[in-house]
């Protein structure tokens, strides 16, 4: 129990409200993924905006939960003036740690669909999307394209990261290079 452990009940509460809603978004995301692929997605710049989301909720989602919790119990509690941690937590902003789970579950779909394309293993046949017909990140933007816009999203992640924890940042950071360089 995290309140014998010490951790506030209104951080606890914040923490689970916070599962609850990931858990939630994840269905929807889900929920959305089986839509797209039974009913089209829209066409043209909304295509690509409708993937992210859909990346967002179904992938990012889970990541930001991961990152958001320990932030939450390690913020000192709005009864408490003091707090014992090392890291300036109240300079942690959710938002950007929300956007940051976001921008990772981006990565990880388009990597997972670059993955798809080039043969390697990733648990499921290669080529599945295509054989299926399922739009993509790849399917939009090319192999060339993804890769880009792969680069270009990691670039954005790390300056996150690091605008997040300034000068404790290197686990994170790996996570994230996993995401981009992970190759099933």
């Amino acid at each position: 129990d995290l309140v014998k452990n010490g951790f506030s009940p209104e951080r606890v509460n914040q923490v689970v409200s916070e599962i609850s809603l990931s858990m939630h978004d994840l269905c929807i995301g889900q929920m959305m993924d089986l839509r797209a692929a039974h009913m089209g997605m829209e066409e043209g710049n909304e295509l690509l905006e409708e993937l992210d989301h859909i990346a967002w909720f179904k992938t990012g989602k889970a990541i930001e939960v991961v990152l958001i919790t320990p932030a939450i119990l390690a913020m000192p509690s709005t009864s408490s003036s003091s707090s014992s941690s090392s890291v300036n937590i109240q300079s942690i902003d959710l938002n950007k740690i929300r956007e940051l789970g976001r921008l990772m579950g981006i990565l990880f779909q388009m990597r997972d669909d670059l993955l798809d394309v080039e043969g390697e293993n990733i648990g499921k046949p290669a080529a599945l999307d295509v054989k299926n017909n399922t739009v993509t990140y790849v399917s939009i933007l090319g192999v060339e394209g993804t890769r880009q816009r792969l680069k270009e999203f990691r670039q954005q992640t790390l300056r996150l990261v690091n605008e997040c924890w300034p000068s404790s940042a290197g686990t994170i950071i790996d996570v994230v290079n996993y995401i981009v360089d992970r190759k099933n």
